[in-house]
């Protein structure tokens, strides 16, 4: 039963597979701190989600519906938005008033006006960038302190999680050729991909990450957790295990460190000279001429270049916050802390990672080595795919 205000019934009111009670659902999932409106944040609760979201949720349901959105005065000068379409009359936010309100159709609300407040607009983008993400299956797990956005696949009772490396764009763009690799997986394993949180803020440090990876682990509920991680993921992944050591039951780290070089560290530094002072298309040219060997960089130079077209500012700032996180990076002295089983992957040809950084601990880790290929091997070599279902298998 849903306690919305609407005039009559809305399931006829279809536009592509939604109307509006499906929309309301899907929205349930997204709202959230950040898509309130910032005068009345303090009042936001997970179980109060339609505080501060009606007119930014009333010009989306018009995208969807089509229609007009019209404002209910409100005492404070402001306007309540909700929509009409045709002869529907419905409000997805009225749960937030503990009152009955007039909707006489009065006062119409005009986009043009309300995105003149520069933060409206932003907040509008945003809930609509979450809703497209929902409706391709990109999910968002919403704390009161972080949102992060992740995809699953799969249907077998163990669980995979997979956090990625240092990325320009996010791994989230790569969602169908993921799940394409991961076919073998797929019944045996449950499989979750996560992003880095969406709110990043300088000095947000690899330990940060690590935090509000196990607060994002725990909002859903995973344990025993089999582990692939890449570079930097890997890195989480450690700090992950020794703060948590009965949480992951495997753990793989591809192309990893348990700390950071000089010459690393020279590397990371000229990425994000790059990051501050080069074109997009150089920025990712030169990062992925050093993640990649020259073989696989040549191959896909142009596809390279392609994607560098879609790296906006906001990606230049997470970019540059979460380089400059590698800098400071080290557990030596507590990795001996974590207690599940440990496979290296490396190449000796990584131009990013000594090869041999984890060896000081092949008493306690499996370590396997490429003679040849890349830091990014396991983007390159379709077989690597069996080295991770081999040792989580067994």
């Amino acid at each position: 039963m849903y306690k919305f205000y609407h005039n009559k019934d809305l399931s006829n009111l279809v536009v592509n597979n939604i109307n509006p009670y499906k929309l309301y659902d899907i929205l349930s999932n997204i709202w959230s701190k950040k898509t309130c409106a910032p005068r009345m944040r303090d009042r936001w609760s997970i179980d109060d989600k339609t505080v501060g979201q009606c007119s930014i949720t009333a010009f989306l349901v018009q995208d969807i519906f089509g229609g007009s959105v019209y404002g209910v005065p409100l005492g404070d000068g402001n306007y309540h938005c909700y929509n009409v379409v045709g002869d529907y009359i419905f409000d997805l936010t009225s749960e937030q008033f503990k009152y009955d309100l007039e909707y006489n159709q009065e006062f119409e609300q005009l986009r043009d006006n309300h995105f003149k407040k520069i933060e409206k607009y932003e907040r509008y983008l945003y809930l609509k960038k979450r809703y497209n993400d929902y409706l391709n299956d990109i999910l968002w797990a919403i704390l009161p302190n972080l949102e992060m956005r992740y995809f699953k696949f799969g249907t077998g009772n163990k669980n995979i999680i997979i956090i990625p490396g240092l990325s320009i764009l996010s791994v989230m763009d790569s969602k169908a050729a993921i799940i394409n690799q991961y076919k073998k997986f797929m019944d045996k394993y449950t499989i979750y991909v996560f992003d880095r949180i969406e709110d990043i803020k300088e000095g947000y440090s690899i330990y940060d990450m690590a935090d509000d990876m196990i607060f994002v682990i725990d909002y859903l509920k995973l344990n025993d957790l089999y582990v692939f991680s890449t570079s930097q993921g890997g890195m989480i992944s450690q700090v992950i295990a020794i703060k948590r050591p009965n949480l992951f039951k495997k753990m793989i780290l591809g192309g990893s460190a348990p700390c950071v070089p000089l010459e690393s560290k020279k590397m990371f530094s000229k990425w994000i000279d790059y990051a501050k002072n080069k074109s997009h298309e150089e920025l990712m040219l030169e990062f992925a001429s050093d993640v990649y060997s020259s073989e696989f960089f040549n191959k896909y130079k142009r596809a390279f270049i392609e994607m560098s077209k879609y790296i906006t500012d906001y990606h230049i700032n997470r970019y540059i916050i979460c380089t400059n996180s590698l800098l400071d990076f080290d557990v030596r002295d507590k990795f001996r802390n974590i207690k599940c089983d440990i496979l290296s992957i490396t190449s000796k040809d990584d131009k990013v990672f000594d090869y041999k950084l984890f060896y000081e601990y092949k008493d306690m880790i499996k370590i396997e080595e490429y003679e040849h290929g890349s830091h990014a091997v396991y983007d390159e070599d379709p077989a690597y795919l069996d080295r991770i279902y081999t040792f989580f298998d067994k």
